[in-house]
């Protein structure tokens, strides 16, 4: 018994390494709080008007969808480097935060090279998986981009209804696009 048990240990540690499986799946993205300070491993997300790079920030608010439960969505939202202010779409508007009187997240990452942005009409790699910003009405939202009036712009994907597209806000408004790259993560 003890011979069969050191085989399947022998075996799943063989396939850990051999397939970058358990040790090599561990998504390496994380937020950190920002406070108007940005951290040297933020991932960049797009590029304004300016030239300038973007962000992808996160923020909670209490749901709109359901106001009768006690429950928080959490939106990914664009930052601009050096700006305390952060904004997202939400419920057919965008709204706003300071940095400086609530709780602002930015993406990053210590390896920056394992995420790639991908058209929707792209074969994804069986490595590649979505990268998950944020939940609104219980739903997993993927970050995604697209390209507005020579920007960069970076916004929500939700998990279950893709046919609304990417949802960004752009000049103070929530507008859809169709034709968008998904941000994924492969180790």
């Amino acid at each position: 018994m003890k011979a069969f048990l050191l085989y399947c240990l022998i075996i799943a540690t063989v396939s850990t390494f051999s397939y970058g499986g358990i040790l090599s799946s561990v998504e390496d993205y994380f937020w950190r709080d920002y406070t108007g300070i940005l951290p040297n491993d933020a991932l960049p997300g797009g590029i304004d008007s300016n030239g300038s790079t973007t962000y992808i920030a996160q923020i909670s608010i209490p749901s709109l969808w359901d106001p009768t439960r006690s429950t928080v969505d959490v939106l990914p939202a664009i930052l601009q480097a050096g700006a305390i202010i952060v904004y997202a779409p939400y419920n057919a508007t965008v709204v706003y935060r300071s940095a400086s009187n609530s709780s602002v997240k930015i993406l990053c990452s210590s390896n920056p090279r394992d995420y790639q942005w991908y058209s929707t009409t792209e074969m994804l790699s069986p490595f590649h998986k979505y990268v998950i910003v944020g939940y609104e009405a219980s739903s997993p939202l993927y970050a995604g981009r697209a390209v507005i009036h020579n920007e960069t712009v970076t916004g929500k994907i939700f998990a279950n209804d893709r046919d609304a597209g990417l949802i960004v806000a752009h000049n103070g408004t929530q507008t859809h696009q169709y034709s968008y790259k998904v941000l994924t993560y492969a180790p």
